[in-house]
């Protein structure tokens, strides 16, 4: 379906702003629990290589050639990249996130996405540097609701349900959001998220020459 088309499907999009590819495996899944949670279909984020200290340009890879797409499409519903269009607007944010502007205009244009100015998620060269705000705000008419089920954080995300691509940068919100009982949904989740077959296979051929 086109971005355009009117019954195309919510998206859930991980803006990976947090350090090497450890960290962003943490965001990675834990946007995967978000987007079941809220009925939404994971876009599958280009991933950055590890840039300690930013002296060199970080390179991305495919999704697809490090994640084993169809195990992730096990567990909640993906996209390509190429289905978000334009994700111009505030970045929602949920946890510590510590945000890095290059690393951010690095992913933009690996997907390329339309940039904008102002809060925009994309930020154009020359734009003012991205300011994301907590937009899932504590809300105490949602303190009642079940973590475990997802209902918590639906009721978080609520006033942005009808925004066709949410843009989210997520980090340490599994225990937050879904609480102690969650546990089954992020072992599900880490057991989805596994490595890309090229990946597998390599690995089976070095451990035979190996032992």
């Amino acid at each position: 379906r086109s971005p355009g088309n009117p019954r195309a499907p919510r998206l859930l999009f991980p803006v990976m702003i947090m350090g090497g590819p450890n960290n962003q495996y943490q965001q990675i899944l834990e946007c995967m629990l978000l987007a079941r949670a809220l009925g939404r279909s994971l876009v599958l984020p280009p991933i950055l290589s590890w840039n300690a200290g930013g002296h060199k340009p970080a390179r991305t890879v495919p999704f697809a050639e490090t994640f084993d797409v169809a195990s992730v499409d096990d567990f909640v519903k993906t996209a390509s990249i190429a289905d978000v269009g334009d994700i111009g607007g505030a970045l929602a944010t949920r946890g510590k996130v510590a945000t890095h502007p290059q690393k951010l205009k690095i992913v933009c244009r690996m997907a390329r996405l339309a940039c904008g100015s102002g809060p925009s998620v994309c930020p154009c060269d020359g734009a003012e540097p991205v300011r994301p705000k907590p937009l899932f705000r504590n809300s105490p008419r949602c303190r009642s609701a079940g973590r475990r089920s997802g209902a918590y954080a639906r009721c978080l995300a609520e006033r942005w349900k009808t925004k066709r691509v949410l843009s989210v940068a997520l980090w340490h919100t599994p225990l937050d959001l879904f609480g102690r009982g969650g546990a089954a949904n992020v072992l599900a989740a880490a057991a989805a998220l596994r490595r890309a077959p090229r990946v597998r296979r390599w690995a089976n051929t070095t451990r035979e020459r190996l032992f």
